[in-house]
């Protein structure tokens, strides 16, 4: 079968490529910064690429950031099925959901998550609604749009405040998190200036943070692989605990990601069936397919658990959370990459490459 990896060319600007600068954290990184996580698609291309190479598949690759030339590619080439690796379009988050929308368009079956599903998740607060509908936990939570009267939300400080449609904690840095009312106007004003769209403020849960990734063990069911925590042990005195934009895209930072992620973490088996079970309820609520991940945390004060974020998309390059979480349940990169493959073809009906019984996918 032919295979097309289509990944969202990486752009060298953006709107938002100086938000950092301006919010004064760091402000000599924050262009390399704001590369860095344009660029990190490439890693993940990178490893599907290597993984298929070992099916019988023809694997192509193609870096989209022209819809009509994207259009005329899958024309001409006419795949059987894409690995899709497309997080943005022409450095936009909110174009995700289009480019799988254009692969329903054109009738042509995909890994990952419908256009539906990206979309409901990439808008914040309709995902904590959707949810809360479901009697699933998130931070009690206000939404400012843009030029709206600013008036107190009754929400308990500290709050942490972010846009309410980015990935890559885009928009979420020490300066996100607020103990009070001047800090909270300052940061909703931010976000409404660097960003244009409205301010998402959540309660901020203290206690453990933890993710799990989901990997499809069937066309239609979502498992749970290793749990990850996000520790804050080594953060410096005095800083919010959280895996920020910083930490998360440069690696000399005071803070970084390799540096607080634990897998497997350190839970009992009840907490980790808790987690697992509710990560997957998540997941079947939105919509997800083929392969996810949920974030959560779990209050100090009485162990309930909270949803975070609910990640469709997450990135599979080899350092990443998700393929960390899949090492620690006993798969190679490749093995994992091909079960993502396997469960697109399964999907769609498509006979399975045989030479994935190598791997034991069923």
């Amino acid at each position: 079968m032919k295979i097309a990896i289509v990944f969202n060319k990486p752009q060298s600007t953006s709107s938002q490529r100086a938000w950092l600068q301006r919010s004064g954290v760091r402000d000599h990184k924050a262009t390399a910064l704001r590369e860095a996580a344009e660029f990190g698609v490439i890693g993940e291309v990178k490893l599907v690429r290597e993984s298929l190479a070992s099916t019988s598949h023809e694997v192509l690759v193609f870096g989209a950031d022209d819809a009509p030339i994207l259009c005329a590619y899958l024309a001409q080439t006419q795949p059987d099925l894409i690995f899709n690796c497309c997080e943005a379009f022409i450095g936009k988050a909110a174009l995700e959901m289009s480019i799988a929308g254009l692969f329903e368009l054109l009738c042509i079956p995909y890994t990952g998550s419908p256009a539906v599903t990206l979309g409901v998740l990439l808008n914040k607060p309709l995902t904590k609604s959707i949810l809360r509908g479901q009697g699933i936990k998130t931070p009690d939570f206000a939404v400012f749009r843009r030029g709206q009267e600013l008036c107190k939300p009754s929400l308990g400080f500290p709050l942490i405040v972010k846009p309410a449609a980015e990935d890559a904690s885009i928009g979420i840095d020490d300066h996100a998190v607020v103990h009070d009312e001047e800090s909270l106007w300052q940061r909703i004003r931010f976000v409404w200036n660097n960003f244009e769209q409205a301010a998402l403020v959540e309660e901020f849960i203290q206690g453990r943070e933890f993710s799990v990734s989901l990997l499809a063990s069937s066309h239609d069911e979502l498992a749970p692989l290793a749990i990850t925590e996000i520790s804050f042990d080594q953060m410096p005195e005095g800083r919010p605990q959280i895996l920020g934009y910083e930490a998360k895209w440069d690696p000399s930072a005071p803070f970084t990601q390799s540096m607080a992620t634990q897998c497997p973490a350190t839970v009992d088996g009840s907490m980790a069936s808790r987690l697992g079970h509710l990560a997957v309820e998540v997941a079947e609520t939105v919509g997800m397919r083929d392969y996810g991940r949920v974030d959560f945390r779990l209050r100090n004060c009485d162990q309930a658990l909270f949803v975070l974020e609910a990640n469709p998309n997450p990135d599979l390059s080899s350092e990443c959370a998700f393929m960390q979480a899949a090492r620690s349940s006993g798969r190679t990169d490749e093995r994992t990459i091909c079960e993502i493959l396997e469960r697109g073809l399964a999907r769609c009906g498509r006979r399975a490459d045989t030479t994935l019984t190598q791997y034991g996918v069923a």
